[in-house]
């Protein structure tokens, strides 16, 4: 980044190719026991919700978070497993996921104790992967702060068309009477544009549903 001497941070700005454009693909379900309920499964790619006998989850993803409400849809309470979720970014490679409330200083140390959902009650929660978290020491925005989900880089650095199509996965364990049950959130790579970024960018603005 240019030095502009006394220019305020927040008016300096590059090009970018970022991720603009998401859809839900698909879910995977695997119960390690069976359970006894009737499932009817059910994705709408168009607003990123899933739906069964057990969960509803709307899913809104921004450039360097997983933002979801999950709604208990069974008969009993259930249990997020938050220690067990993973992310699986567009080079397979895994990470681990912390909600909202875990210090980052402590993100790959600090235990997530589960949370109990009631019966029919819901979680507003957020995800981001711990290896997109780091400490700063900019000048501009000193900090902790969050690398974006997906890649990034000048318009003369990466060619985003490359990742269109690529997934990435959130794998999301619940326990239900007693019986774990991991679901995997399948996320499609729709679009790529050409934007100006802030230097000081959060990476959170929302991204694009896929219709």
């Amino acid at each position: 980044i240019l030095s502009f001497g006394t220019l305020k941070a927040s008016y300096l700005r590059y090009p970018a190719f970022v991720c603009s454009w998401l859809s839900l693909n698909s879910v995977e379900v695997y119960s390690d026991k069976p359970i006894n309920v009737n499932f009817t499964d059910t994705t709408n790619k168009k607003e990123m919700i899933y739906y069964d006998s057990i969960i509803n989850i709307d899913w809104s993803i921004t450039r360097s978070q997983f933002i979801f409400t999950l709604i208990n849809n069974h008969s009993s309470s259930i249990k997020i497993i938050w220690d067990e979720m993973t992310y699986v970014n567009i080079d397979g490679i895994s990470s681990r996921l912390i909600h909202s409330g875990v210090k980052y200083s402590e993100r790959n140390n600090s235990p997530q104790l589960p949370t109990i959902v009631a019966k029919g009650s819901k979680v507003l929660d957020n995800l981001v992967p711990t290896d997109n978290i780091y400490y700063s020491n900019s000048g501009y925005a000193p900090g902790w702060q969050m690398k974006p989900l997906f890649p990034t880089g000048g318009m003369t650095g990466i060619d985003g068309n490359s990742y269109v199509g690529k997934k990435v996965k959130v794998i999301f364990p619940i326990e239900v009477e007693n019986k774990k049950r991991n679901y995997t959130f399948i996320f499609n790579i729709e679009r790529f544009t050409k934007e100006w970024i802030d230097a000081d960018v959060q990476w959170d603005h929302p991204l694009v549903v896929s219709y």
